[in-house]
């Protein structure tokens, strides 16, 4: 195979791709493998919950008459299949819908991109549970470093961008690739990722939820490019993250302390339907109401100071469900208002309640320099409650719960998953779905764990 250039002699690149031609199932620990386990039990719960979004619902439909009974599965109703590329995307866009996808700070949510586009390549190659896991774990891996080694310029969303690369890696690995291939997968990879814009989410445009998807299909096409010979831009990632939607491109980090420790063990999981920068004032309303339940007739204003990077998700009448969940205000007043932070309080009917959009004109929230000081360590974030009669509550968050930081328990993702799938299987099935997706690790074909999902929803 030609090279295009993508490695280098004594490059942290080329450590890297050595790194990731050398690792395999027999070498990564078992508790990584675990964790990896449970990141794909979250990851297909939020699509199995995504899938019921009526737009999801016709998409998959038209994609099955397009390329029906193929090899890979899409997690919806009845676990249909069709190709690869078209499943990836696919379950990459549900994942999204609901925003409860788990993510990784401050790199954005890695596992959408990676586990979407490593399971149906791996399904349709009939790799074991333990390859898929550890491509999964090197390709979030990947994504989290190359966010360490740039900053993506302001008004691009990390969807499609960083995860693409991720998904890429973990599509290689199940290739076989060896060093020069990751180099030339990193760097071509690069080179297809999306120049998304975040001002979607805020105007509401759905468009928004296909960037992953469109990110995990782009990493097997990638991978599948370097495959059949096609070779990367020299120094692709650095143009790309440096000059074109990133900037201050610092190579060192995709190469510094392989493995120690890998990414995916300080991953978060979400348990608020909205964007994580939401969360912080979420549970710190949260913590008030575990304390004073707040009658939200009473409330004369709610005053939020947080960092600066969240600020900026202000706008109190948001249009329709995507927007709101990209809203400080609305999202605090919903809770207050609907006494749940689950995706019904989301919904275009609770977007559109006028109690809601009177509570949303009352927050102001306030960027503040010594809380955004703290930030990646913590999503520090203070909230007050002033109240009719001069009386006030307040609350901090310092970092959500479900966070590295502030961990959640197994059962508690397992409950998650089991809410979510239950749109799509009874109650007893989603409880064996659970299990079967946990125990992946032990499968020596992912067919098997499809076909033992497919008999659930059967029954």
């Amino acid at each position: 195979m030609e090279t295009g250039g993508a490695l280098m002699p004594d490059l942290p690149l080329n450590s890297l791709a050595r790194f990731l031609a050398s690792m395999d199932e027999t070498v990564i620990p078992p508790e990584v493998q675990s964790q990896a386990a449970l990141v794909v039990l979250d990851t297909f719960g939020v699509i199995l919950g995504g899938s019921r979004e009526s737009e999801v619902d016709r998409l998959v439909r038209r994609v099955r008459d397009i390329a029906p009974d193929e090899k890979a599965t899409l997690f919806a109703r009845g676990f249909p299949k069709t190709g690869a590329v078209w499943a990836s995307f696919i379950n990459g866009t549900a994942g999204t819908f609901l925003e409860l996808d788990e993510g990784h700070r401050p790199t954005g949510h890695p596992g959408i991109h990676v586990v979407p586009a490593a399971f149906a390549l791996g399904e349709t190659l009939a790799v074991s549970g333990k390859r898929f896991l550890s491509a999964v774990i090197l390709g979030y891996d990947v994504a989290a470093r190359l966010s360490a080694a740039c900053r993506l310029r302001r008004g691009i969303h990390p969807h499609g961008t960083l995860g693409t690369v991720g998904a890429a890696t973990a599509c290689g690995k199940l290739l076989g690739f060896k060093k020069k291939e990751f180099g030339e997968v990193l760097s071509l990879s690069a080179s297809l990722a999306l120049a998304s814009p975040t001002r979607a989410c805020i105007e509401g445009a759905t468009v928004r939820n296909s960037y992953a998807g469109v990110g995990a299909q782009l990493g097997i096409q990638a991978a599948l490019l370097v495959d059949s010979g096609f070779t990367g831009l020299g120094g692709g990632l650095a143009e790309t993250f440096g000059a074109l939607i990133g900037s201050d491109f610092d190579p060192a980090p995709l190469a510094d302390a392989l493995g120690a420790p890998y990414a995916i063990t300080q991953n978060y999981f979400k348990f608020h339907a909205c964007c994580a920068y939401n969360h912080p004032a979420l549970d710190a309303v949260g913590s008030i109401q575990a304390r004073r339940p707040i009658d939200p007739e009473a409330v004369d204003r709610i005053e939020i100071r947080t960092i600066a990077p969240f600020a900026g998700i202000d706008q109190k009448h948001p249009t329709n469900q995507l927007a709101a969940k990209f809203s400080i205000p609305y999202a605090v007043a919903a809770a207050l208002l609907y006494r749940t932070t689950g995706a019904e309080a989301f919904r275009d009917s609770a977007v559109r309640n006028p109690r809601v959009r009177h509570l949303a004109d009352r927050v102001t929230v306030t960027a503040d320099a010594s809380l955004t000081a703290r930030w990646p360590r913590e999503s520090p974030t203070e909230v007050s409650i002033h109240l009719r009669g001069g009386e006030q509550v307040s609350g901090i968050c310092t970092n959500p719960r479900g966070y590295y930081e502030n961990p959640c328990s197994r059962g508690e993702i397992e409950r998650k998953f089991l809410g979510l799938a239950e749109e799509v299987l009874a109650a007893a099935q989603a409880v064996e779905a659970c299990a079967t997706i946990l125990s992946l690790g032990e499968a020596g074909d992912l067919n098997a764990v499809t076909r033992r999902l497919r008999a659930l929803s059967a029954r």
